[in-house]
């Protein structure tokens, strides 16, 4: 089976994987993972203890044995403090519920972990919103800001807070078939 190809999104966080600091064998999380389970594919490359999480059955096949099926609207599976850090690209406009799938991901992260997490929805209840929600209201966890130096030509798009905010206006294409498609939101947070 070939490697599944990675979106935009999941090469971006690859590309600023070594920021984090992680090493070797760092327990991962990917969820949702996706039927591809690209991501989960790339990190495992790369040498993490990586999870892949989903419903999607052909994540399942792609995976095997690293490959956990988990309702993310529920009470995840793992005890506290699980892993080292957990990504969720492009996946909770999937779920329906976004408070309790952030407030697990933030459960199961241990002490010191990082949660990226990327959306392309322009609901703020899906990304600002809901990010701003859970640092309220969980002191374990704060933001770790975005700086405008690391995604040369967004430097705009980093907001007071430190997130990646763009809207579909925002980035011009000259191929119009590529211009306005998305928005896309992102936030780095560390579990203390």
């Amino acid at each position: 089976m070939n490697p599944p190809e990675l979106t935009i999104v999941q090469r971006a966080v690859l590309q600023r994987l070594p920021a984090l600091g992680l090493p070797s064998g760092a327990r991962v999380l990917d969820a949702p993972c996706g039927g591809t389970a690209a991501l989960t594919l790339a990190l495992l490359e790369r040498g993490f203890d990586t999870v892949g999480a989903d419903v999607d059955p052909e994540a399942e096949a792609r995976l095997g044995k690293v490959f956990a099926r988990a309702n993310l609207d529920a009470p995840f599976p793992w005890p506290d403090r699980s892993f080292d850090v957990a990504f969720s690209t492009e996946g909770i406009e999937h779920l329906e519920n976004h408070f309790s799938f952030l407030r697990e991901m933030s459960r199961i992260l241990k002490p010191g972990g990082v949660l990226v997490f990327c959306t392309c929805s322009l609901e703020p209840e899906e990304g600002p919103a809901i990010i701003d929600d859970l640092v309220r209201s969980d002191s374990r966890v704060r933001r770790r800001a975005i700086s405008p130096t690391e995604f040369a030509g967004l430097e705009a798009f980093v907001t007071d807070k430190g997130d990646l905010r763009t809207l579909p206006c925002h980035l011009c294409d000259p191929n119009p078939q590529m211009s306005g498609l998305d928005g896309f939101y992102a936030a780095r947070l560390d579990r203390i």
